[in-house]
């Protein structure tokens, strides 16, 4: 191979894998909440270190793509280090295929560009197979300067936070917390132990009080055995602690959005839908079409929805779904963590009292399930 083709072989690769890692840096940076969801969402990190990793792993992207494109410690340094990180990518995605199947975003290019896990990995093990041949490519002397590198790597990461200005999440009280408006154990019985059934007569069982919890009376079954002693059958006992006058029951999750569009709202009053969509989802504009075009609609309950997106995008939404709903716009740092784990949005749930009865997510909204939950009082 002649120096010259070399040469060009060099730059054409280094031109590539620099064109790649800055796509794909700042195609998560647009937006980075939604990138920043998706390591949630996937168990990488939780919501109070998912501003710092996202910023970290977008950051070490950017760097790399640039630092393609000048010439000090190349062959020790940033060819290596590139490498490593789509190993990592590589690892982490043969163990998402084998666990979750090979369906949704595998946001190596944010939302600009959805590709499968394992599309993404084929193409992380093509690119991984350049960066090695412009590895034996470089020649192995005058690898520059260190520090400056270094240098541009500290300046991309503190301009990352004037880019995307950190904002810490509001994050949800988790299901162990007592909120009693997230699914739990119903603990409100327990079976009482007794000797093996004969039944026969009936009695009443004396209300008892064990560590502060005072039983209600219940028939208890008993007959008297072949050896002359009374048996009993197992009877279960509600659990019915002593009301607390001055307790009040604890506030849903979504009892703070009161302003609507159409004026002050109590969502834990009653029966009422509350749905999280995003303006410009398909999914979402899926999901609201529906709920206008269900035949069951008119036994739903009120639908206040909870928007994220731009005010102005709300008349297009409405036009393409057919509907009206009082909204409210909320930012991506409370509309996410709302999701729960939701894989994206929309969220629609059914809420009585406060009380969640019914949780749809994704794509498995039904608006009979909704009908059948509203003529259920």
């Amino acid at each position: 191979m002649t120096p010259t083709t070399r040469n060009t072989l060099t730059w054409a690769i280094r031109i590539l894998a620099a064109g790649l890692f800055i796509l794909s840096a700042v195609a998560k940076m647009f937006p980075i909440s939604a990138f920043e969801m998706d390591l949630v969402q996937k168990g990488i990190t939780g919501w109070e270190l998912a501003p710092f990793l996202s910023r970290a792993l977008i950051g070490f992207e950017l760097f790399l793509g640039l630092a393609f494109l000048q010439p000090h410690y190349l062959r020790k340094g940033v060819v290596p280090a590139a490498i490593a990180l789509l190993a990592a990518f590589c690892i982490y995605l043969v163990y998402s295929i084998a666990v979750t199947g090979n369906s949704g975003n595998c946001g190596c290019f944010g939302q600009l560009i959805p590709m499968s896990p394992l599309e993404a990995l084929i193409k992380n093990i093509i690119t991984i197979g350049l960066l090695v041949w412009l590895y034996v490519l470089l020649p192995k002397v005058n690898q520059g300067r260190f520090a400056i590198p270094f240098i541009g790597a500290l300046a991309i990461f503190g301009l990352m936070f004037i880019i995307t200005p950190y904002q810490a999440y509001n994050t949800l009280p988790s299901a162990d917390e007592g909120d009693p408006n997230r699914p739990g154990l119903d603990t409100s019985f327990t079976i009482v132990t007794t000797k093996t059934p004969a039944a026969d007569t009936f009695e009443m069982v004396t209300p008892t009080k064990e560590d502060g919890v005072t039983t209600k009376p219940e028939i208890e079954h008993s007959k008297k055995g072949d050896d002359g002693h009374k048996t009993t059958s197992p009877i279960v006992v509600p659990n019915t602690p002593k009301p607390d006058p001055i307790a009040k029951a604890k506030p849903s999750v979504f009892a703070k959005f009161t302003a609507f569009s159409t004026g002050r709202v109590n969502l834990d009053e009653g029966d009422k839908i509350v749905a999280l969509l995003n303006l410009d989802c398909d999914h979402c504009i899926a999901a609201a079409k529906k709920m206008a075009e269900s035949p069951v609609r008119s036994v739903f309950p009120p639908v206040y929805a909870l928007f994220m997106g731009e005010k102005t995008e709300v008349p297009g939404f409405n036009k393409s779904t057919g509907t009206n709903f009082p909204y409210i716009i909320i930012d991506p740092y409370t509309f996410f963590p709302m999701l729960e784990d939701a894989p994206s949005p929309p969220r629609i749930v059914y809420l009585r009292n406060g009380k969640i009865i019914g949780d749809w997510k994704g794509d498995e909204f039904d608006p009979n399930e909704v009908a059948a939950l509203a003529t259920s009082k």
